[in-house]
């Protein structure tokens, strides 16, 4: 089972800026375990079989990333909450060892 990290271990683990965001590629890469371009399909809603995890969460560069996924940030903050969206979706949609 993925452990789900504390905002104190993703900061150690992760570059956060001074607003308090990380790149959303090394949050993909690092906990969704996918690429930048496919964990980003699961937060900008424009891919209809996708669904859209990242609704009430804080993004910077959203529209920029439309057309350059590598321009996304997530907030620190909203990174646990992301991965319990993701980690929910993927066993209901793949089983208990999605």
């Amino acid at each position: 089972m993925h452990q789900i990290l504390s905002t104190a271990q993703l900061r150690e683990k992760y570059k956060v800026d001074n607003e308090g965001f990380v790149r959303f590629g090394d949050i993909a890469r690092g906990e969704m375990l996918t690429q930048c371009q496919y964990g980003s399909y699961y937060v900008m809603g424009d891919m209809p079989e996708y669904p859209n995890l990242g609704l009430g969460l804080r993004f910077r560069n959203f529209e920029r990333a439309k057309s350059n996924y590598h321009d996304l940030d997530i907030h620190v903050e909203d990174v646990p909450v992301l991965m319990e969206r993701y980690i929910a979706h993927r066993k209901e949609k793949f089983g208990p060892f999605a």
